[in-house]
């Protein structure tokens, strides 16, 4: 009769249903909290074994309802989040993961200085602007590779070996001579290595957090804000002082070793198996078949279409590459003043990430990332419009550098939270190709600008506003669709 009691203690016969009691007596010390749960879940299975049965105690009395499909995945979820012990170590491999994103993001190409002298007869701007496009591309697109070389190599030799390559192909872009030859090096080959060393990263920090995987992942997603606000400096001046060549060698050196003290940190909390497998095995193509993935690789791929139009319209370099006039010089602003602009939404880009990652985890991480994408619809539609000085493009840039990267910060977790994470990796290795999206909206703006009047800049924020609307609807709609509720936390 005192294990029937125990039970009635923990299970509520309230609307048919057995509720979970976090405020029950239970164990007071760690050492019997697994069994305590345990306990509540066996008895848990064994009554949806049998659905249509009821718990009996010795006498024959109903001790409680059948449970629920539901019920147990609210006690499994509730097991989890008072078992898993959260950050410790955790935060060395976010640092880790800041270190990739800061080196695999923040590399420029040198364009002025091969326009003006190696390649001044053989390469246009266009052709280099394709350079950086390359690298992004296999940065963002090689997820399921990356995700099979993992399952045979493990996460840390990956992450070495990604690094080594990333070095290699910044040391041969030293020696370019030919547009071709960096398409080769400082694409293909850094942007492999960045791929192998961000996806598999980033799918590793999750692992070690729960309730602060938004600000985790904000941490380690700011590193590519940091990587794009110094690096140029830094490259500039070795520019300045040894030239191309050596330029090349230090800055590879340099993502040598950051690259390599990023490879000693990483770890993972639950590691895999290495050795052969089947590749269905490894990526498992059936998340695709999640409509909620379905309307949230949408939702992204819409939104990142707006996302690099700011920085490539402010100064820029892409304008003068499309023979467009750029918004800087068009408002009478010099060139450096418009660059400016770009290291102020870098800069905050990167404050952003980390703060929006912070307030995610307390107010749900997709409605942060809602509040943050519309209030960039709003930056692109009224703000940067309205606004032709120095002064008030200042604001745009602070406001719209702050906001426009929350998407970063969140990805990761709200695909989490989408599949689960037996399924993330998968998820997220196929996810990660839509961030490819984002360097094809430059090239439809300008399509745009050009089909319509080349010497106003509307129809750019207009499209950039757009893509920022469109894509936040998706994302509520996908938000009522997982919750069924407008002020949920999710």
């Amino acid at each position: 009769m005192t294990e029937d009691k125990s039970r009635e203690d923990t299970m509520e016969d309230t609307n048919s249903s057995t509720v979970f009691n976090h405020d029950s007596e239970g164990p007071k010390n760690d050492a019997n909290l697994d069994n305590f749960y345990e306990m509540h879940l066996t008895d848990t299975r064994d009554t949806l074994d049998k659905r249509n049965s009821r718990l009996l105690d010795e006498s024959g009395s109903v001790v409680a309802p059948a449970a629920t499909s539901g019920d147990l995945e609210k006690i499994e979820t509730q097991m989890s989040s008072a078992t898993f012990k959260e950050g410790g170590y955790g935060w060395l491999v976010c640092f880790s993961a800041f270190l990739c994103n800061m080196v695999s993001f923040g590399v420029g190409v040198m364009q002025n200085y091969y326009l003006t002298t190696v390649m001044k007869d053989t390469a246009t701007q266009v052709q280099l602007t394709f350079v950086g496009t390359i690298a992004f591309i296999f940065i963002n697109g090689m997820g399921p590779p990356m995700q099979i070389l993992k399952s045979i190599l493990g996460a840390r030799v990956l992450i070495g070996l990604g690094c080594l390559l990333m070095c290699l192909g910044l040391i041969l872009a030293g020696f370019s001579t030919q547009v071709w030859h960096l398409y080769l090096t400082q694409g293909v080959m850094f942007g492999l290595g960045g791929s192998a060393m961000y996806i598999t990263m980033m799918g590793i920090v999750p692992q070690w957090f729960d309730k602060r995987r938004g600000l985790a992942l904000g941490l380690s997603a700011s590193g590519s804000g940091i990587g794009g606000l110094i690096m140029p400096f830094i490259m500039n001046a070795l520019l300045l002082k040894y030239g191309a060549p050596w330029t090349y060698r230090i800055i590879g050196f340099i993502c040598l070793a950051l690259g390599g003290f990023a490879t000693v940190l990483v770890k993972e909390k639950f590691p895999e198996k290495t050795g052969r497998k089947k590749i269905t095995d490894i990526v498992q193509w059936n998340v695709l078949a999640d409509n909620n993935l379905k309307l949230w690789c949408a939702a992204a791929t819409i939104t990142l279409f707006g996302y690099l139009i700011p920085f490539f319209f402010l100064p820029s370099k892409f304008c003068e590459a499309m023979s467009a006039p750029t918004y800087a010089a068009a408002n009478g602003l010099t060139t450096s003043q418009g660059s400016s602009l770009v290291s102020i939404i870098s800069g905050l880009n990167f404050v952003g990430r980390i703060t929006t990652g912070y307030i995610g985890d307390h107010i749900g991480r997709l409605n942060m990332l809602i509040i943050a994408m519309f209030i960039s619809a709003c930056c692109n539609y009224l703000i940067w419009p309205l606004n032709h000085t120095l002064g008030g493009l200042i604001a745009f840039s602070s406001i719209y550098g702050f906001f426009c990267g929350t998407y970063f910060t969140m990805m990761a977790a709200i695909t989490a939270f989408i599949v689960k994470m037996d399924k993330f990796p998968s998820a997220f290795s196929v996810f990660l190709m839509f961030n490819i999206a984002s360097s094809f909206g430059p090239p439809i703006a300008s399509a745009i600008q050009s089909g319509t009047n080349p010497n106003s800049f509307i129809s750019v924020q207009m499209f950039a506003g757009s893509c920022y609307l469109l894509g936040t609807i998706l994302m509520f709609v996908l938000k009522v669709k997982m919750s069924k509720s407008v002020f949920s936390k999710i």
